[in-house]
């Protein structure tokens, strides 16, 4: 009796353990994408502005959202839409490097972070980002369309708040031109603007 109750606690255990361990996890990544949370990209934010004052080496932030997201909803469902996120999730853990993050951060927008890269490098990441995307078919049958925005620490900002405001403008940017643009931050002249 008293080995099957020691047995019991045991098992109980270890499923406790392993509910604890994947609940640790979930609570750091997106459920529908497997990328980074919000919460999860502060905290690295927070890490590589730390190791990029210490270091002296530039790093770059990335906005990027899908082209027409609200249509592929619209005409293909919330389901074509969530696996059309899903998609986008596969593609950038396939096209960064391991010490690349990448978060989504709301609807259809992303953030990856690029430490020790420079905007040159960050438009290159980005340009192969977009020409991965335009192999994925969308819930609607189009091919998926993603504009960046690039920022680069120090050279555009150096706070997160300013990084991802720069950022996020030259996504603004990227948006206004044809759309499924890289577009560079407010320091480099629009016409930098990368066409695939």
């Amino acid at each position: 009796m008293v080995i099957a109750a020691a047995w019991l606690v045991h098992g109980l255990k270890r499923g406790n353990d392993r509910l604890v361990a994947r609940l640790g996890r979930e609570a750091r990544r997106d459920w529908l994408t497997g990328l980074l949370n919000r919460h999860r990209l502060d905290e690295r934010l927070e890490h590589e502005l730390e190791r990029s004052r210490r270091t002296g080496l530039p790093f770059s932030l990335l906005t990027a959202d899908i082209d027409g997201f609200k249509a592929i909803n619209d005409a293909a469902g919330h389901a074509a839409g969530d696996r059309t996120l899903a998609a986008v999730g596969e593609l950038l853990r396939g096209e960064l490097r391991m010490i690349d993050a990448a978060a989504r951060v709301g609807g259809d927008e992303f953030v990856l972070l690029l430490p020790a890269t420079a905007a040159d490098g960050a438009r290159r990441a980005a340009e192969r980002v977009r020409g991965a995307a335009g192999a994925v078919a969308t819930g609607d049958g189009s091919a998926l369309r993603i504009s960046i925005g690039v920022a680069e620490f120090p050279a555009d900002a150096d706070t997160a708040d300013g990084l991802l405001r720069a950022a996020d403008q030259a996504l603004y940017a990227a948006k206004l031109g044809a759309g499924g643009e890289s577009c560079p931050t407010r320091r480099t002249a629009t016409a930098d603007h990368l066409q695939v």
